[in-house]
């Protein structure tokens, strides 16, 4: 990985978990929005740093992002073994 894809990497991981914080701040609304975006994702597409990084920002309102147990599937299918054992505790419900 080159030094420039790093950088956008770590920048936008910074700015997934601060949207992610700032939504899960507003209770139900900001649940339904994680929502809507986590069902948009296309991880075919995403990268795996993004991936997980989703995975892991939303972990804290996972009880109450519905769409984050489908999420975790998904991405779980496209990496596959890559993603390792932990990765199927993530989805709390």
């Amino acid at each position: 990985m080159s030094f420039r894809k790093a950088d956008q990497t770590d920048r936008a991981l910074d700015h997934i978990f601060r949207w992610v914080d700032r939504q899960l701040k507003l209770g139900q609304l900001g649940s339904s929005r994680c929502d809507a975006v986590l069902f948009a994702v296309d991880v075919k597409r995403l990268d795996e740093d993004l991936l997980v990084g989703l995975l892991t920002a939303t972990y804290a309102g996972s009880n109450n992002i519905r769409g984050r147990v489908a999420f975790a599937s998904r991405v779980k299918r496209r990496l596959g073994p890559e993603i390792g054992t932990d990765a199927a505790e993530l989805p709390r419900r």
